[in-house]
């Protein structure tokens, strides 16, 4: 959970998150990572504050140039959870993760 020890500063802009696929497996491979970046850029291009949360450090998208805020966290419910309520997002991306996000819509 998000407390005393927080780094993370919320800014006041419009912003979305972008959930990863977490690790590699079968069935989650590189191309759910591309889609996200692609969303990433995708949102950027229209104006948001982007927020890619992921826990791969073998893909483009936990590379800290990609999203304005990368959270290098497990995708489980709690930590996106604290997450949400620290950045406030108006929205949530989650069918370019593959079926790790798509199973926490």
């Amino acid at each position: 959970t998000f407390g005393e020890e927080n780094e993370s500063i919320r800014s006041e802009k419009k912003k979305v998150v972008v959930l990863g696929s977490g690790p590699n497996r079968v069935g989650q491979g590189i191309e759910f990572d591309y889609s996200c970046v692609h969303g990433v850029l995708a949102a950027k291009e229209c104006g948001y504050e982007t927020i890619m949360i992921n826990c791969n450090p073998e893909t483009v998208s936990t590379d800290p140039d990609v999203a304005d805020k990368l959270y290098f966290e497990p995708v489980f419910w709690e930590h996106i959870y604290e997450i949400i309520l620290q950045e406030n997002p108006v929205g949530v991306i989650v069918q370019l993760g593959g079926q790790t996000a798509l199973k926490l819509a």
